[in-house]
């Protein structure tokens, strides 16, 4: 099939094209999981997880394929960085894709087509790289490596995703688990929900297609290099559930690679009343305010057993439903994150507004949560580690929060948690967890109660005589001695 042939058939589906690669010496039969990828009529496509699914072969193929059947149409392919477009996308299309079948511009980056149509390679390293193409227009755009770029980036990209040639106007992204862009990739095309920051009428489940894909089924690969699977199932757990078997909640990068649903989350946690119980709060209004409810048990295990999630409510409703859910409980301390302490002009505090309805519910007042990040974040781990940090299963956010927090990669940040949006359910966590390490003692009455057990009067008045007095015993030694200063 000639180029000519394929530039006045401009209704040509891209599933069609394949067998024209093959005559135009383009090195490119596609595999059944690629050709899944490249068929699907959804208007935001995904293809991956693992590595070795041909995926960054997959996009740059399908957009020539879209040049290639649709006379004036722009692609744009989009990586983070300028070196890494260069050694991988347009590396691979120099060397694969004839040079009769378009002219190359090497300032713009760009591939112009026999037929007109345009093929771009651009990138995104930092916020506001996405300006350089305002006023753009591209009937496909594409994320190769998705997982590196942030919500914004592909959300102000959809903007530009546009064609005034006619054609169905998509937009494709390929990726591996694991990056800044893990969370978002992961709602949008793997669980088919609206990403943090995104209303629900936002998102139609219908537009997105994700299209899963390992190196098993990559034939042409495991042909080249037998030992390349070796290699990867040689890996640590982390990584080879990623990289090997694409899994989407144990992937490169988590922080919490610790945490096991099956150990820490718990639908059953006993509770006595007397329990030290406290509440640590990330307050927003905008980007939303979590609240978390703990308590200690005597084995030293925290437990965090109930969860309240707002967003755009007023400080008094937030207060006064956390209020309502703590009725009949002895909270001791509620903890509240630093900038509610702020003081905005003549205004009451964020913090000042919380105590005067928690005053008002017979709680205490709210106090500075503690706000070391990176002690924090090692603190929750070593508890997760230890077995010594339980979530009850009704705290749904958080428990989807938890697998999705990764290390910050910036240079002197590896140990802290990278901030994305919609990271108030681990900050609160950390607020509540972190502020007040304590091991709880049994009260007086309990104590004495636990030791009074026999059946017969004499005897229990015997062991209440004796318990008492080593109640007492341990009160008075547990009491430090003052020094008074000498009266002249």
């Amino acid at each position: 099939m000639t180029t000519e042939k394929l530039d006045v058939r401009s209704d040509v589906p891209v599933s069609t094209i394949w067998d024209a690669f093959k005559a135009l010496k383009i090195p490119y039969q596609p595999t059944e999981r690629q050709l899944a990828f490249h068929n699907s009529p959804a208007k935001y496509r995904f293809y991956g997880g693992a590595v070795g699914g041909g995926k960054s072969k997959a996009i740059l193929m399908d957009g020539v394929a879209q040049c290639l059947t649709m006379p004036g149409w722009n692609v744009l392919i989009l990586r983070r960085t300028l070196p890494e477009l260069e050694q991988s996308q347009i590396a691979r299309f120099r060397a694969e894709v004839p040079v009769k079948l378009y002219s190359w511009n090497e300032q713009k980056k760009t591939a112009t087509f026999v037929n007109g149509s345009t093929l771009r390679f651009g990138y995104l390293e930092s916020r506001g790289d996405e300006t350089r193409y305002q006023g753009d227009e591209y009937g496909c755009i594409m994320f190769d490596e998705a997982t590196q770029f942030d919500l914004y980036s592909w959300t102000y990209m959809t903007t530009r995703n546009r064609s005034t040639v006619g054609g169905r106007t998509n937009m494709a992204a390929a990726s591996n688990p694991g990056g800044k862009g893990h969370a978002w990739v992961k709602k949008l095309f793997v669980e088919k929900r609206p990403a943090p920051g995104m209303e629900a009428h936002e998102y139609n489940p219908s537009d997105y297609s994700f299209t899963p894909a390992k190196l098993t089924d990559n034939p042409h690969l495991l042909r080249k290099d037998p030992d390349y699977l070796k290699s990867l199932e040689r890996l640590p757990y982390g990584l080879r559930m990623a990289l090997l078997e694409g899994s989407w909640d144990v992937h490169a990068g988590q922080y919490f690679d610790v945490f096991d649903r099956a150990e820490h989350v718990k639908h059953d946690v006993a509770l006595e009343p007397w329990y030290p119980r406290w509440i640590g709060i990330d307050w927003g209004y905008m980007h939303g305010c979590a609240a978390y409810w703990c308590a200690e048990r005597p084995d030293r295990k925290i437990v965090v057993y109930r969860e309240l999630v707002l967003s755009e409510t007023p400080v008094g409703e937030i207060a006064s439903e956390i209020a309502s859910l703590s009725h009949g409980e002895n909270i001791e301390t509620i903890y509240l994150s630093p900038d509610a302490f702020a003081k905005r002009s003549e205004e009451r505090s964020i913090a000042e507004r919380f105590s005067n309805v928690f005053q008002a519910n017979g709680m205490p007042s709210a106090s500075v949560a503690v706000n070391s990040r990176v002690t924090g974040w090692r603190y929750l781990h070593d508890l997760l580690a230890n077995d010594n940090l339980l979530i009850h299963d009704s705290c749904s956010s958080l428990i989807e929060k938890i697998p999705q927090a990764i290390h910050d990669d910036r240079p002197g940040r590896e140990e802290d948690v990278l901030k994305q949006d919609g990271d108030d359910e681990i900050d609160a966590w950390r607020y509540a967890v972190c502020s007040r390490p304590r091991t709880p003692v049994k009260p007086r009455l309990v104590r004495l109660a636990e030791a009074v057990t026999s059946d017969d009067p004499t005897g229990r008045a015997m062991q209440a005589r004796v318990a008492t007095a080593r109640l007492n015993k341990e009160f008075v030694t547990s009491v430090p001695m003052r020094r008074w200063a000498a009266v002249q």
